[in-house]
C-alpha cells in the first residue's frame, strides 16, 4: 500500500481547486462547479494507490480533475429552470411518485443552490400543510 504525503495531498487539493476556477468562469455555476470539483477529489483520494509513479503526481491528479469535472454526469438545471418545474416536482413528492425520475437534476441543484432549496422547502410545507418553523 502506497502512502500519500502531505505535500501530494495538497498539491491535488489545489490542482482541484484550480479546476473549479475554471469552471466556475466558464460559466458552470458555483453550485455545480463546487459538486462537480467535489466529486474529482473524492476520485482522486479513492485512486491513490493506484498511482504508479509514471508521471508526476500532479499530472496524474489533473487527470482526474479534468475527467471527472468535465461535466454533470446528469442534466444541468439552473435556477431558471429549477424555477419553472419546482411546482411539478413538489407535487410529484408529496403524491409519493419518483420527482427525481421525472424532472432529472432538480434534486442536485437544490442541495447546491440555497436559495431554491429554501423555495422547495417552503412550497412543499405548503402544498403538504405542513407548519414552517
Amino acid at each position: 500500500m502506497r502512502v500519500t504525503s502531505t505535500r501530494e495531498a495538497r498539491q491535488a487539493h489545489e490542482i482541484v481547486r484550480w479546476r473549479r476556477r475554471q469552471l466556475t468562469n466558464a460559466g458552470f455555476g458555483l453550485p455545480l462547479a463546487s459538486r462537480l470539483v467535489r466529486d474529482a477529489l473524492v476520485s482522486v483520494l479513492a485512486r491513490l494507490d493506484d498511482f504508479r509513479g509514471a508521471s508526476r503526481f500532479t499530472t496524474w491528479v489533473y487527470k482526474f480533475a479534468l475527467l471527472e469535472a468535465a461535466g454533470p454526469s446528469e442534466p444541468e438545471v439552473g435556477c431558471d429552470e429549477c424555477f419553472e418545474e419546482l411546482d411539478r416536482y413538489v407535487e410529484l413528492e408529496v403524491a409519493g411518485a419518483d420527482a427525481n425520475a421525472v424532472v432529472p437534476g432538480l434534486r442536485a441543484h437544490l442541495e447546491g443552490c440555497p436559495a431554491c432549496r429554501e423555495e422547495h422547502e417552503s412550497l412543499r410545507a405548503l402544498v403538504s400543510g405542513e407548519q414552517l418553523l
